[in-house]
């Protein structure tokens, strides 16, 4: 069986184009599992300018018949730039399977020069620090998801600002640069400072439930670290909507639940100048010190998070989804399906059982490339194949439904046709 998986990979090396094999290929395919059970690769270099110069003459030709659009500075070839696809030398992914039906599932994208461009630059580049899953270590052992990761918001700022500028010249990059040193009212902080203070790493995790009614309800955390002397900043503006400070010895705490007028829900936030953080939170019994074991101390978190790296650029992790209550939900909504949910729990199962299970990634750069690393009861291949059979098993029950309904007794037509007959015999 290994040799028939070394034998595939061989075959499909063979037949990629030899500029690409002796290039993005062979530096793209070091990071992937090429002798596991799925493996694709793209090749984008040279792709974006071809397709920007075709939207290029697209764009052109509806200039000629709406004069007006040449009052809107259209370059794609920059604007492929800005974007940061440019960046994008090639893309591969590969899957892999482990013990326990877990998958190793790894995407990978390699990158001119190694370095992200525009979008890319959201969540971290080269620069930037790597940390432990920090998030799953706060997290109550109930929560349904966790992330630590870099939001860097000034990649976005300088997009925006980007983009400004190539629509509409100096003038539209003038009107970004004036919005951004405006200030939040009574705050002296302008728009610019905010974003380079909740820049960096951020650690968040969640709870989710469901009622009988499948209604959701939410329990939050978060917190962004090196922003703690923000809260000190804003205060002139939340004495001025009578919110309350305290001091809790470490930083300031204040309710800002009156900004979130949801029955149920709460908002509070808390500093600590030892941390340099932020926090934000919706349950204060909720959180990184309320009792009972962490996320990170649970079996299921454990048999996935043992394949990750100890440190990288960003972690998440998402717990399975009990599809109990939207069958209950559905079945309440819709009572004619009742006959049928045995039959529609199965399908859902089939079709994306190892879906709803638990999933855990962490990204990081290596050498050229931006890579992720995905652990999951699901393959790469098995995503692949969904959207065919989804379509099939649609289709299927599309046409088995009338089917099924026709075979159905007719009550009403039973009692109609007995009466007729008593008539007759009267």
């Amino acid at each position: 069986m290994q040799s028939l998986r070394n034998t595939l990979a061989t075959a499909l090396i063979a037949l990629i184009p030899a500029s690409a094999t002796a290039g993005s290929f062979n530096e793209i395919s070091r990071h992937l599992d090429t002798d596991g059970t799925f493996l694709a690769f793209a090749d984008f270099e040279g792709d974006g300018r071809e397709i920007s110069q075709a939207l290029q003459d697209i764009y052109a030709e509806l200039v000629v018949s709406q004069p007006m659009l040449a009052l809107v500075q259209m370059d794609f070839n920059r604007l492929f730039e800005t974007l940061g696809f440019a960046s994008i030398r090639a893309i591969g992914a590969s899957s892999k399977p482990l013990e326990n039906g877990i998958h190793a599932n790894r995407f990978v994208i390699s990158l001119q020069e190694g370095e992200p461009q525009g979008l890319l630059r959201m969540n971290g580049d080269r620069d930037s620090a790597t940390s432990t899953f920090t998030a799953a270590q706060l997290a109550p052992a109930d929560a349904t998801a966790a992330i630590t990761g870099i939001m860097q918001l000034q990649s976005l700022r300088d997009l925006v600002i980007a983009l400004m500028s190539q629509f509409m010249g100096p003038v539209g990059e003038s009107l970004a640069k004036t919005q951004l040193a405006a200030t939040l009212p009574k705050t002296g902080i302008t728009y610019d400072e905010l974003i380079e203070t909740l820049s960096g790493k951020w650690d968040v995790f969640w709870h989710e439930s469901f009622d009988e009614n499948f209604n959701p309800a939410y329990k939050a955390w978060l917190r962004v670290d090196g922003a703690a002397g923000l809260a000190d900043r804003l205060k002139p503006l939340a004495d001025s909507m009578r919110i309350h400070y305290s001091d809790t010895g470490d930083g300031l705490k204040a309710d800002l639940s009156s900004l979130l007028p949801l029955p149920g829900y709460g908002l509070f936030m808390e500093t600590s100048t030892k941390q340099d953080s932020l926090t934000l939170y919706t349950h204060p019994g909720w959180g990184p010190n309320s009792p009972g074991p962490r996320l990170s101390e649970t079996g299921h978190f454990r048999a996935l998070a043992k394949h990750l790296p100890k440190k990288a650029l960003n972690f998440s992790y998402s717990d399975a989804y009990d599809i109990t209550a939207l069958m209950q939900a559905l079945t309440q909504g819709s009572p004619g399906v009742a006959p049928y949910m045995a039959s529609i729990e199965k399908t859902l199962e089939f079709l994306i059982g190892d879906f709803l299970k638990p999933v855990i990634s962490a990204s990081y750069f290596e050498k050229n490339a931006f890579v992720t690393d995905s652990y999951a009861t699901y393959s790469v291949k098995q995503a692949t194949m969904l959207l065919p059979a989804a379509l099939l098993c649609g289709v299927t029950a599309a046409a088995a439904m009338p089917v099924l309904e026709s075979m159905e007794p007719s009550l009403p037509e039973e009692e109609e046709a007995d009466g007729a007959c008593e008539e007759c015999v009267e």
